[in-house]
């Protein structure tokens, strides 16, 4: 997948969407991924560098380690922390919530 500069959300969803050979988002570079949801393609390859290619190895980090990568800064930090934990609690089981009525 080619992101074009500029707006890389708006780029990045004609790709997903366009009528010929659309591309899926599960078969693009995590570098690409990562540029969307950052909307900072510098930061996402800072962030790309630091994890040597592959997200999983940020697996833990801590948010002050990415905020002081080069072009990340705690916006990005701050995304990057809130994906991961968003992913802990999509993968985890879901626990049941009380009801008014129990408490």
């Amino acid at each position: 997948m080619e992101i074009k500069k500029g707006y890389i959300g708006r780029s990045a969803f004609r790709l997903f969407t366009r009528k010929k050979e659309p591309i899926p988002p599960n078969t693009a570079k995590q570098t690409d991924l990562m540029a969307v949801l950052l909307a900072d393609r510098r930061s996402a390859e800072s962030i790309m560098n630091y994890a040597q290619g592959d997200l999983r190895n940020l697996n833990g980090v801590e948010i002050k380690e990415l905020a002081a990568l080069p072009g990340v800064g705690e916006a990005a930090a701050a995304k990057v922390i809130a994906l991961f934990a968003l992913l802990q609690q999509l993968l985890s089981p879901r626990q049941a919530q009380p009801s008014e009525s129990d408490g």
